[in-house]
């Protein structure tokens, strides 16, 4: 029994050491980057007997898609590139563009001295439109608010009244200029005549 309890502390014990990227939900097109890192793990540069890789899983297939061995990297997936550097304990992965057929659980395992050691993060993919529709994402046919134009009807309405009253205020000061203006130009007229009148008096009253 004790036995059993060893292998299984051995075999399992060091699980933390593995560290992963967070879950992450990207948009379909994204480039997404994935991180392993093992370099707290105990014996991590015995490069001899340590190996390397990326499982893929999804409801429907378990597969690798690239592994490190015998200090040679292979990818078994297109689009599935390593990115990262085993000797300071990295063993990334960038997959460009990502899919719906990218979505799943990315899970980095280890062996080292016959100990395996794992970690695994979740990539979920979406499409643009999924984000908008999603809650508290943009909604480009959203109506403005009923009270918005219960407002702008009666403030339209006080605008057009506002430019007409104005209009009937310019007219009415315009009249009584011109009103003002011909009672000058009449008082003058007949200023003028009264003074020819005058005149014409004087001219023949000095001719007799």
């Amino acid at each position: 029994m004790w036995y059993l309890a060893l292998h299984i502390f051995t075999v399992y014990g060091a699980y933390g050491c593995v560290m992963t990227s967070s879950d992450q939900k990207v948009n379909a097109g994204t480039d997404v980057h994935l991180s392993c890192n093992f370099f707290q793990c105990p014996g991590h540069q015995d490069f001899i007997s340590l190996s390397a890789e990326w499982e893929f899983q999804t409801i429907t297939q378990t597969k690798i898609i690239l592994y490190y061995i015998s200090n040679q990297t292979v990818s078994t997936l297109p689009g599935v590139y390593f990115h990262g550097n085993v000797k300071t304990g990295s063993f990334d992965i960038y997959l460009p563009s990502v899919t719906h057929e990218n979505n799943g659980t990315y899970l980095c395992r280890l062996r080292l001295s016959g100990r395996f050691f794992k970690n695994h993060t979740h990539l979920i993919v979406q499409s643009a439109l999924t984000r908008r529709n999603s809650p508290g994402g943009i909604h480009p046919q959203a109506r403005p608010p009923w009270w918005l134009a219960l407002v702008s009807v009666p403030g339209f309405v006080l605008l057009i009244g506002s430019g007409f009253l104005a209009r009937r205020a310019c007219r009415s000061i315009q009249k009584g200029d011109d009103s003002k203006q011909n009672m000058e130009e009449v008082k003058t007229r007949a200023a003028t005549e009264d003074m020819g009148i005058t005149f014409k008096k004087r001219k023949n009253g000095k001719r007799h």
